[in-house]
């Protein structure tokens, strides 16, 4: 924390990130079915690009975007 400049600093410049378990959380509170996200993960061949977490943030932004809409 030191080398960081202090807590305080140290969280300003840390971003989080959910894990796989937190996003899949996050979607399903948004109200995304788990078929939903196993159809486009299959869509995007998100396991086969080792990237199913990457399309899972991109599932969370597209959501978002979609209820600041209405």
């Amino acid at each position: 924390m030191r080398q960081a400049g202090g807590v305080e600093r140290f969280q300003r410049m840390m971003l989080w990130l959910p894990t796989w378990h937190d996003a899949r959380q996050v979607l399903q509170t948004l109200g995304v079915e788990s078929e939903e996200v196993a159809s486009k993960l299959r869509t995007r061949h998100s396991i086969e690009q080792e990237r199913e977490l990457l399309d899972l943030y991109d599932l969370i932004a597209e959501r978002l975007a979609d209820r600041s809409t209405l």
